[in-house]
């Protein structure tokens, strides 16, 4: 008598260990969005009156601390040094900036960084501001 095999059953992959990968790639991605908005540093705005945009730009975050230091993503750099930081930055295109300046600081400072930033070639610079203030 023959014994036959006949057909082997098709087996289906288990997607299990995928799903699971791709939904710690999603918690991954939400926390890392989430740190990434939090490692901004506080600093004491000045008030402009209007409706706050809640739009958040993409681009290059310069922020001024009260004693006139400038800082770059955490790091605190030489405002001199910022012409061949925007020329780094700018392979891709020149970045849209947004300068995070404390209320004491001085105008003068404020000046001469977006005068280092106009010389730099950025189109334009967007300031900001708390909501509140006199209207």
């Amino acid at each position: 008598m023959r014994l036959g095999r006949g057909h082997p059953a098709r087996r289906t992959p288990d997607l299990t260990p995928m799903v699971d990968v791709i939904f710690l790639l999603i918690v991954f991605f939400l926390a890392a969005a989430r740190l990434e908005q939090d490692r901004r540093e506080p600093v004491d705005l000045p008030q402009q009156a209007g409706e706050m945009e809640q739009k958040r730009r993409e681009g290059l975050v310069l922020t001024l601390l009260a004693d006139g230091t400038l800082r770059i993503a955490g790091v605190s750099r030489d405002i001199e040094a910022l012409p061949a930081l925007l020329a780094e930055a700018s392979r891709d295109g020149m970045p849209s900036v947004t300068l995070r300046a404390n209320r004491e600081v001085d105008v003068v400072v404020i000046h001469r960084v977006i005068r280092l930033l106009a010389r730099s070639g950025v189109p334009g610079v967007e300031m900001a501001v708390a909501p509140g203030g006199a209207s």
